[in-house]
């Protein structure tokens, strides 16, 4: 009778779970589901045990050695299964905080993915290349998550870099233009009429100009190879694909028109000569500025600065002479050591 009570009593926990699980409250949610497995069969057990212990004591066993035993039986146990309880009151921290749920997307111990379960002992996350990622859920519990998938919108700073000599109107002109590129058209009242009769579709930009987000453009700095145009818009709603595909719309017509105007993007460049590589002859022609401030681009070396003079001649000329000179130095260093 007493293994007979104690199975009804099994059998009937196992009821109430499917029961409990059955309603619309549990369909979406794993962890809820494994919980209330969990928490139905802990009270089964319990019951379980109470029947147990209350029919050995009405078969002759003493108390005080049944509690003993179940006491020492549940410490051995504990012991035993001492992560796996860590694991277990992790999810049920999980399941009572919720910093994540399934299929949004979060950073966690360095990884980037989506939440695939979050199960009783551990939770699985997809990362962005395919790979899954089993994080127990004692660690889970404790370490910091960023939670991408609960951002309201995804912000991006653009920086516009245009060239050192584009004149002040231009700078101006550029950021009407992007300012332009960014706002939403204003509707006529013709259209508006044409468009009572059916749907009106909204403009893609309305996605960036939702109340209190209105898109920015600044000039904003001056670099050390360009003139920066910082862009800042909140896209609505936080779609990652969707947002890709605005701002490859958005860089198409920047440089479109940009194009259109004569504004000219800056890039970082650098100018390097070279001389003495005879594998790589250099034919520069000399500039009288160059001369002028003293240096021989086919010497290779400074050069002294020539006076002014009143007479005109060509760079080829100047700098011949100054070879020459050069020479006479030479000449007379060395016959000055011989000496």
């Amino acid at each position: 009778m007493l293994a007979a009570t104690v199975y009804l009593v099994m059998r009937l926990g196992s009821a109430l779970t499917e029961a409990l699980l059955a309603s619309r409250q549990f369909e979406t949610r794993k962890i809820e589901q494994q919980l209330v497995r969990l928490g139905v069969r802990m009270l089964t057990i319990l019951v379980a045990v109470i029947i147990v212990i209350e029919g050995m004591q009405q078969i002759g066993f003493s108390l005080a050695t049944l509690v003993a035993g179940a006491g020492v039986t549940g410490l051995a146990i504990a012991l035993a299964a001492q992560d796996t309880l860590k694991n277990v009151f992790g999810g049920l921290l999980l399941a009572m905080d919720r910093p994540f749920e399934a299929g949004q997307r979060v950073k966690i111990k360095g990884y980037e993915g989506y939440i695939q379960e979050v199960g009783l002992r551990s939770t699985r996350v997809r990362t962005l290349n395919g790979h899954e990622i089993i994080i127990p859920n004692e660690e889970a519990g404790r370490i910091e998550v960023e939670n991408i998938g609960r951002r309201p919108y995804i912000r991006r700073d653009l920086n516009v870099t245009i060239t050192y000599d584009t004149p002040p109107e231009k700078i101006t002109r550029a950021v009407e233009i992007l300012e332009e590129i960014l706002a939403v058209p204003e509707t006529s009242p013709d259209e508006v009429v044409t468009k009572s009769d059916r749907e009106r579709e909204p403009h893609p930009n309305e996605a960036i100009n939702q109340p209190g987000f209105p898109p920015r453009v600044y000039f904003n700095d001056l670099n050390a190879d360009s003139l920066n145009l910082l862009v800042v818009y909140w896209f609505h709603p936080p779609e990652h694909w969707q947002s890709l595909e605005f701002a490859h719309r958005v860089n198409m017509q920047i440089m479109e028109r940009f194009k259109a105007e004569g504004i000219d993007f800056a890039f970082p460049s650098q100018t390097m000569y070279l001389a003495g590589d005879s594998k790589r002859p250099l034919n520069l022609e000399p500039q009288e500025s160059t001369i002028a401030a003293g240096f021989s681009p086919a010497s290779g070396s400074a050069a002294r600065a020539l006076p002014e003079r009143p007479d005109k001649r060509s760079a080829a000329e100047i700098e011949e002479e100054l070879l020459q000179e050069e020479d006479k130095e030479e000449a007379g260093e060395a016959g000055d050591s011989t000496s």
